[in-house]
């Protein structure tokens, strides 16, 4: 049997006439008929009583009728769910998330407003996943912010959410706290405070000493922002950040002068990653609205 045969016998039932259950199933009176006379020669059983006028439900129908109800009941359900799910209302969300997000994108505000609009979808949001980029293309994670560094993955798509300088951070009684801009040439030596070395932030931070042939005396590494700004602030040294995790924090800010090879480097940029749409191995519409709030909530930022 399959489900259309199911669908007919329930409405011939409903309706108590071939007819009319034809009509409300947009089907001929005769395939109707040929359809629950396939059934019956399926099951070896009469499932209607027939009259001139009227058909009823033998023994046979009355039992399979509630059964032949729940089964189609499961099966729209089942295509709720689909539909539902390529709509982007049911299923689940993974993203990855770094420390340096939070002046940017509150992620727990986003997350909220998707779960008060998609209650049916599952969020799951994880800290600074490793090779990320595999778990993307894997399906593991459908969204990955990551700081823009490095090549890029063809198979994955990048959004740049945030472009700003980076900056030195100083300690208050630094002699060059009241000073604009600095040369890199000026930490050479000079004791500082970074992140871990997980960061891909760190890792341009190295990579623009190195272009600039100077190095720096690492004096204290941190997971934590706040506890690096303090470090700095205690004078165990400078620090170098992006503009927006510094400007509020109380401490001397100094833009770093353009003169060097590094100069390509001061930048630093936010990314979300992504796979791409025509990717055949996993697609997730619950991923793409979530993405579509992550910019509406980065637009209302601005």
């Amino acid at each position: 049997m399959d489900i259309r045969q199911l669908e007919l016998f329930v409405a011939a039932a409903q309706e108590g006439h071939f007819t009319k259950a034809a009509v409300r199933e947009n089907i001929v009176q005769s395939g109707l008929s040929v359809a629950i006379r396939s059934l019956e020669d399926e099951l070896g059983v009469k499932l209607f009583n027939r009259t001139t006028r009227r058909v009823q439900l033998s023994e046979a129908g009355r039992i399979l009728l509630p059964q032949a109800q729940r089964v189609l009941a499961t099966v729209e359900a089942a295509r709720r769910s689909i539909t539902e799910a390529k709509q982007g209302l049911a299923g689940r969300v993974s993203v990855s998330i770094v420390p340096s997000l939070s002046p940017y994108l509150d992620i727990a505000d986003v997350a909220v407003e998707f779960h008060r609009r998609h209650p049916m979808v599952d969020i799951r949001i994880q800290e600074s996943v490793s090779d990320f980029e595999r778990h993307l293309l894997d399906g593991r994670l459908d969204l990955a912010f990551v700081p823009l560094f490095g090549t890029i993955e063809r198979d994955l798509v990048v959004d740049v959410l945030v472009s700003e300088p980076m900056v030195v951070v100083l300690p208050p009684d630094h002699e060059k706290a009241g000073e604009q801009e600095i040369n890199l040439q000026d930490l050479d030596g000079a004791p500082f405070v970074d992140a871990s070395e997980r960061w891909l932030t760190r890792q341009l931070v190295d990579r623009i000493f190195l272009s600039a042939q100077v190095t720096r005396k690492i004096v204290v590494e941190t997971e934590n922002i706040d506890l690096l700004l303090k470090f700095v602030s205690a004078g165990f040294g400078a620090g170098m950040l992006p503009l927006s995790l510094v400007s509020d924090k109380g401490l001397p800010v100094l833009s770093i002068r353009q003169e060097s090879a590094a100069s390509p480097l001061l930048r630093w940029e936010l990314a979300l990653f992504r796979r791409r749409a025509d990717d055949p191995r996993t697609t997730n519409a619950a991923a793409d609205v979530f993405r579509t709030l992550i910019h509406q909530h980065m637009r209302r930022r601005k």
